[in-house]
């Protein structure tokens, strides 16, 4: 607990770290070969040039499909683009896996200290739309809906090759 405490400001538990792009993307890259080629889903409107990389490295990931209304046609994109229409859904299905948390293979049992805090502090607003409260960040949990929305495209965990 001690640990926590160093993280924990005026009662307000804290991320231990923010990564700069660099170190963000290859650890990621590394966890996705750890989990036997595991799919990333970096947000595609945060993307700050991540995608091109990861694709460049065969990393795999998400992809979403869609409709261009200018050009009538459907265009595959790689990551995860967050808008108001997916999200309202994300997030409610994020609520449903938490308090049906022990639901073998459907439930989400959450026990990260700065998980929790993220969750209690994550408001509807008057307009519907769902955010952290003001002071507070909600970064874990977009983090969690969008894992919840991508898990159709989820492989089944493999052992990584080793050479």
């Amino acid at each position: 607990m001690e640990e926590l405490t160093e993280l924990t400001r005026r009662g307000k538990h804290l991320a231990a770290c923010r990564w700069t792009a660099d170190i963000m993307r290859e650890r990621t890259a590394a966890a996705a070969h750890f989990y036997g080629g595991a799919i990333i889903a970096p947000e595609e409107n945060a993307d700050r040039g991540q995608i091109g990389w990861f694709l460049l490295k065969g990393i795999p990931m998400v992809s979403q499909q869609v409709h261009n209304d200018k050009d009538n046609k459907t265009e595959t994109f790689h990551g995860w683009r967050t808008t108001e229409k997916n999200r309202r859904a994300m997030v409610e299905e994020v609520g449903r896996r938490i308090r049906y948390f022990d639901a073998i293979g459907d439930g989400v049992k959450i026990e990260d200290p700065v998980v929790i805090q993220e969750l209690k502090a994550f408001i509807r607003l008057k307009t519907g739309r769902t955010e952290a409260a003001t002071g507070y960040k909600d970064d874990n949990v977009l983090s969690m809906a969008i894992g919840v929305a991508c898990l159709g495209q989820a492989r089944e965990y493999s052992m990584p090759q080793v050479p």
